[in-house]
């Protein structure tokens, strides 16, 4: 049945099978990991733009979130109230993402935080539109989630 899955449903049981294990390992008792990731700034546009050129690298110690590769800081309101600027949120390296999924993108040179949909890039904040799929969009990465503050 494990076979059958897809990356996602692999991940979501080796997810749950990892939580399991730790649990057993640690006694009924969670230690949570910390681990350095490499973290772009605050980079991913959600409504200003940010240039490739203007990325701050540096590395942040932060909980481990399994599948993550780097992490970006939110920039600008359109992906709220999902994300707000600030935020800092986890990336996996990937060009697999699929409708509804929100992933970290490169559009005309910037780094965009959108949600993935049929017609383009999707923001949640109703105020700003959706970036059309007739641009040339580049996938960098799959959002898995957000730091907790």
């Amino acid at each position: 049945k494990y076979r059958a899955l897809d990356d996602r449903g692999r991940d979501m049981v080796d997810l749950a099978i990892q939580h399991e294990y730790d649990w057993v390992q640690n006694n009924g008792e969670f230690v949570e990991e910390f681990i350095e990731y490499l973290y772009l700034g605050k980079v991913a546009a959600a409504g200003t733009e940010i240039y490739p050129g203007d990325i701050p690298l540096e590395r942040i110690r932060e909980r481990k979130l399994n599948g993550a590769d780097f992490m970006v800081g939110v920039s600008g309101d359109s992906m709220e109230p999902t994300y707000y600027d600030g935020d800092r949120v986890y990336v996996k390296k990937t060009t697999d993402i699929e409708f509804g999924d929100i992933g970290l993108f490169i559009v005309n040179g910037c780094y965009y935080i959108k949600e993935y949909a049929p017609d383009g890039l999707r923001s949640h904040n109703p105020g700003y539109g959706t970036i059309p799929k007739s641009r040339e969009i580049i996938v960098v990465g799959k959002v898995l989630g957000k730091a907790e503050k």
